[in-house]
């Protein structure tokens, strides 16, 4: 398997949505974080409409370093205040060029946060990549969850959509928090649409079919 490579633009990474403040997607309240491309295309994935890669990078999906210090301190200030950052996709590691000088900036400037990033490459396959930009990416990330999403294995309790996905703890950062999911799904609507993060009532009846 090779290593897909999404980034646009280095140092600029292409969310396609986010939340200020998600109970689904990480201990805690999390700033939540979609990347747009995913080269594995999962059957029953809960963000099928960002398995496509984007051909021009929209201004608005466009979050440079400023862009995040922003967003950061809005999550920071919200009023249920983040713990960290879980980055999904799409498929983060496929911005890897974009995603590493990002997060080691988050990492000096606040060291309180927690990095969670959901990748559907195996830890081993990205240690087996030897890309410099990978490795930055995993120097930074407290916890990985890893491994593609399996409907027949679907578990609504896990913050790991199927139990075929394991929680690797990069640091001791999140070592015994619950990565139970709280809740089903969260939606939120803005300008640019709803976003959605974790499993509705609907999602859970399909994929317990499968």
């Amino acid at each position: 398997m090779e290593l897909a490579d999404y980034t646009q633009q280095p140092g600029t990474l292409e969310v396609a949505k986010h939340r200020l403040s998600s109970k689904s997607d990480g201990p805690g309240n999390s700033l939540a974080v979609w990347v747009r491309g995913c080269p594995f295309r999962c059957r029953g994935c809960s963000q099928a409409d960002l398995q496509q890669p984007s051909e021009v990078m929209a201004p608005n999906e466009a979050w440079d370093m400023h862009a995040w210090n922003i967003k950061i301190q809005r999550a920071l200030n919200h009023k249920d205040a983040i713990d960290g950052i879980s980055l999904m996709g799409g498929e983060p590691m496929a911005h890897a060029r974009a995603l590493a000088p990002i997060l080691e900036n988050i990492r000096d400037r606040y060291p309180d946060l927690y990095i969670l990033v959901f990748s559907g490459y195996t830890y081993e396959q990205l240690l087996s990549f030897k890309d410099e930009y990978v490795n930055r990416v995993l120097a930074c990330i407290d916890t990985l969850i890893d491994g593609q999403f399996i409907p027949s294995k679907f578990d609504p309790n896990r913050i790991a959509g199927s139990t075929n996905q394991r929680i690797i703890h990069l640091t001791n950062k999140l070592e015994g928090q619950s990565f139970e999911r709280v809740g089903f799904a969260e939606y939120s609507v803005a300008s640019s649409g709803m976003t959605k993060s974790g499993y509705g009532s609907a999602d859970i009846l399909a994929l317990s079919q499968h």
